[in-house]
This record gives C-alpha cells, sequence and structure tokens, in this order.
C-alpha cells in the first residue's frame, strides 16, 4: 500500500510540475505577443499623428515639398496649453510652424528670414 501511494504522490507531483511549465511557457508568450501589439498599435498610432501633421502643413502652406523637424515646445502659452515648434524649410526660405498641443493643427506659419528673426521669435514663444 505505502508503494501504490508513493507512485500516487510522484505521479501528481511531475503533473503538477509539468502544469507549472506549461503555464509559464503560456505567460512567457502571452506576454511576448501583447508587448508586440501594443507597441504595434503605438507605433501606427505615431505614423497616422505625423502623416496627418504633414497634410495639414500642406494644406495650410501649399508646399510642394518640404522638410520639417520638431525643435520644442513653448512655455508662453498659457491658454491653450504648450504648443510645439517645428522648423520646416521649403527648398527656398525657412519657417517657424506653430502647432497645437494635438501635434495635428498648424497654427500660425512665420517666415524666418534670417538668424536673428529666429533668436527673437524662439525667445518670445518661450521655447525649450
Amino acid at each position: 500500500m505505502e508503494e501504490g501511494s508513493v507512485r500516487t504522490q510522484t505521479i501528481k507531483e511531475i503533473h503538477q510540475k509539468r502544469l507549472k511549465r506549461r503555464l509559464r511557457t503560456f505567460a512567457f508568450f502571452f506576454s511576448i505577443i501583447v508587448l508586440t501589439i501594443f507597441f504595434s498599435l503605438n507605433y501606427i498610432g505615431d505614423l497616422t499623428r505625423q502623416q496627418t501633421l504633414e497634410t495639414n502643413i500642406q494644406a495650410e502652406t501649399d508646399w510642394p515639398v518640404f522638410l520639417y523637424e520638431y525643435i520644442g515646445s513653448g512655455s508662453n502659452n498659457s491658454w491653450g496649453g504648450n504648443p510645439n515648434f517645428y522648423l520646416a524649410h521649403n527648398g527656398q526660405d525657412y519657417y517657424l510652424l506653430h502647432v497645437q498641443q494635438d501635434n495635428r493643427t498648424v497654427e500660425q506659419v512665420t517666415p524666418l528670414p534670417d538668424r536673428r528673426t529666429f533668436a527673437v521669435v524662439y525667445d518670445n514663444y518661450g521655447i525649450e
């Protein structure tokens, strides 16, 4: 009798270890899948926001081709949150793009004829 109960107990332990191993494996792969989906959705959201911003810049300025780069957010604008600013170049001149906090809507396009104007505008908006 003792031999049978020891054998039964050993079989139960083996089954429990297998179950734990399967659960760990499942949890590991499930975590990887969840993280992959999260980062994929986040990346797609960033691409969509960027494409929307580019479309809005093109609609606001009528530039066929342009380059732009994020330069910072303004702190001297308390009424609507801190807007973002981009430096844009259309092949001829440089411009400062004032974009709402949603990173999609272009509020204002300021021409920058020289570096001195850029420095003044940069300081006026408190761009950081």
